[in-house]
């Protein structure tokens, strides 16, 4: 019983196994990389969505504080300049670059 093709064929069925084994690591350890992944992203996403909240509020009170402390251009002008330096990646932070721009020429013109 130990012609060739008897140890042959144990090799090949000792072969597959191992290649089956193999498969199933590598597709175990590819899904839990892309869970990880997804995992990541959603908490990034997460962290965007709450600073963007975040920089939107502060914007409204900066703007508020603008419409009721006209004459203090200096502490609008910071207000709007810590916004957009903090929250620069968010669209409140770039609104609030533009409106520090523009509180600024208003101080130059003083």
């Amino acid at each position: 019983m130990t012609t060739p093709v008897v140890i042959a064929a144990w090799v090949m069925v000792f072969v597959l196994s191992i290649a089956c084994i193999l498969v199933y690591v590598h597709r175990v350890n590819t899904q839990r990389y892309l869970d990880e992944e997804a995992a990541s992203f959603a908490q990034q996403r997460q962290i965007e969505d709450n600073a963007a909240a975040t920089a939107a509020k502060k914007l409204v009170d900066a703007d508020d504080y603008a419409k009721m402390h006209p004459t203090d251009i200096v502490g609008i002008v910071d207000r709007y300049e810590k916004i957009a330096e903090f929250y620069f990646t968010t669209a409140a932070g770039r609104s609030a670059q533009e409106e520090a721009k523009k509180w600024r020429m208003k101080l130059r013109k003083r």
